[in-house]
């Protein structure tokens, strides 16, 4: 049988006659001509340029390296015709590394775990430091392709690295479970802030002090754009150096301010959000980047106000600090998102790519916003979670270069971050013995920072007059934005200033409508439904009350709102 594998071969050499009529008659089933045997062949003529019989490689010299064939593995025979036991060896071809070359190596380097929401993350060694990684994330694949490459020789290919990907996801299903941080963790009386550099060190607070830790005792999560902070420094005078960078109206403004950085660098399970305002010119956006820079430093510090809540929810999943910037108008959707933010209330969204499957973003974040106008006003429930702080405007002689700026602020960044984290460290060593006569909103922040004014070189009490003067500016020019609340007071005031007034939110619109014009009326803020009506009066509740007007409602055969003066005390 033919191999048509092979090469051709010299053709055979013809038969002499008496041999082929020998041959014929075989076949036919006759009597072969009498011959004794075959005559004996000659062997063919050696080919026109293979060279002459005395000049030919002599008997004993080594024959040529065969050329290699492509396509099925080449054999090798030993010199008896076979392998061990006369089998044929097969010289495998190199291949490319697959799942299972890697994954014994790639278990055994990694610590593999899962979140509280059933995330996988795996903990490497790199560089004689340790690194925490979602297992579906590119820096785990980067830190697998490495690995492979350095165990095979060989890049793996994307379908091995998406087969590792998944026993390692099912790995870190079966491991422990543990929470995951990004910048700032609070864990057993202690507080840890990442720095972000290549070691993955972060500072460690306690109630004694702080320190740099080399291998913290938290599962912090870096994500793309995060940048480093400066290793801290002892400071000798405290906050003296923040104090010129900030261009406060008021030293109210001022302890605001210096109290958003404590809270974020503290961890509290809820934030303050702060809302930088001041004309035009007054600095508002170089204020919001260095307060950023001074808890969690971005490749972009601030971002434009979102279209869509779900870019909200995508940035606040990927970092510590949300800084928007240049906020022209503010909807009810987006100031509810930003509350629920600013509170660690959980958000979830629908996975890309699926129909059932979520993520969720848990955990609160510090919010920095700045805009002009009365938008911010106009949000009565994001202002009393808000630290309103009014920025001074700069005179023309005052004015410098952002270079300068950013050099001067460059030097004392280690010692105002030395500065603000002795105040953290008091916060821990206060907080159980620490008192207020009475709570305000957000009481865990105002115990927080009651805790933190010795640290500070602060008079007990500086921080809640401090807040409670903000919060009144706050709720003034909330209610001086809400036309309704406004409508709302002038009716009573003027038509039911004694007995109050009861009737349906459709009733309460019909009577406001009356009484405002066509304009007002055209606001796209104005209700036009009772259900709108009815929405509206939960907002503006507590701007009522703080006008002195109680709001109670009634259920019974229709729901009812009654609304009725009372002595503020």
């Amino acid at each position: 049988m033919t191999d048509h594998n092979d090469k051709p071969t010299t053709p055979a050499p013809a038969l002499a006659p008496e041999a082929a009529a020998r041959i014929v008659a075989l076949v036919q089933g006759g009597d072969a001509p009498a011959a004794a045997a075959l005559p004996h062949v000659e062997a063919p003529p050696l080919a026109p340029d293979a060279p002459p019989a005395d000049e030919r490689t002599p008997a004993d010299a080594e024959p040529p390296e065969p050329r290699r064939r492509r396509g099925r593995p080449r054999k090798r025979r030993t010199e008896d015709g076979g392998g061990e036991n006369g089998d044929v060896e097969e010289r495998a071809p190199r291949r490319r590394a697959t799942a299972g070359d890697t994954i014994g190596e790639v278990t055994a380097g990694g610590e593999f775990w899962h979140a509280p929401d059933r995330t996988g993350y795996a903990t490497v060694d790199v560089d004689g430091h340790r690194e925490h990684w979602a297992v579906e994330s590119k820096g785990f694949e980067r830190w697998l392709a490495d690995r492979t490459f350095l165990i095979t020789g060989a890049a793996p290919t994307s379908q091995a690295l998406r087969d590792v990907v998944r026993l390692c996801d099912v790995l870190a299903q079966r491991g422990a479970e543990h929470p995951v941080f990004r910048r700032v963790a609070r864990m057993e009386g202690r507080i840890f802030i990442d720095l972000c550099d290549d070691s993955w060190r972060a500072v460690e607070v306690d109630r004694h002090g702080w320190s740099v830790a080399a291998a913290p005792a938290v599962k912090f999560l870096r994500s793309p754009g995060m940048l480093a902070l400066p290793e801290p420094e002892a400071s000798d005078t405290g906050l003296g150096e923040l104090r010129g960078l900030v261009n406060a109206d008021s030293d109210e403004d001022y302890v605001l301010t210096v109290a958003w950085l404590v809270g974020a660098l503290g961890g509290v399970s809820a934030f303050p959000v702060a809302v930088l305002n001041g004309e035009a010119g007054s600095g508002k956006s170089r204020l919001a980047t260095r307060l950023r820079a001074l808890v969690d430093p971005h490749v972009a510090p601030m971002r434009s106000p979102p279209k869509d809540l779900r870019d909200l929810f995508a940035g606040a999943s990927n970092e510590f600090v949300i800084v928007l910037d240049n906020i022209s108008s503010m909807t009810h959707e987006l100031s509810d998102e930003l509350c629920r933010i600013a509170s660690g209330s959980a958000s979830s969204a629908r996975a890309l790519h699926t129909n059932t499957e979520q993520i969720f973003l848990t955990g609160a974040r510090p919010i920095i916003l700045n805009g002009i106008g009365g938008h911010f006003g106009a949000q009565a429930d994001l202002m009393s979670r808000a630290l309103s702080i009014r920025l001074a405007a700069i005179p023309e002689t005052g004015r410098r270069t952002d270079a300068a700026m950013d050099l001067e602020f460059a030097a004392v960044r280690p010692r105002i971050l030395g500065a603000l984290l002795d105040a953290v460290s008091a916060g821990l060593r206060n907080l159980e013995t620490v008192a207020l006569e009475r709570l305000p909103r957000m009481a865990d922040f105002a115990l927080w920072m009651s805790a933190a004014e010795p640290g500070l070189g602060w008079e007990p009490g500086t921080f809640v007059a401090a807040m409670e003067a903000g919060r009144e500016e706050a709720t003034q020019a909330a209610f001086d934005a809400d036309e309704v609340a406004k409508a709302i007071v002038d009716f009573i005031t003027d038509e039911h200033s004694v007995a109050g007034w009861e009737g349906t939110p459709s009733a309460l619109l019909e009577a406001l409508n009356r009484r405002v014009t066509e304009d007002v009326r055209r606001f796209r803020s104005w209700p036009t439904t009772a259900t709108g009506m009815g929405t509206r009066i939960d907002r503006v509740a507590g701007l009522l009350r703080h006008k002195g007007l109680s709001i109670t409602r009634r259920r019974g055969a229709q729901r009812t709102v009654f609304i009725k003066p009372f002595s503020k005390r």
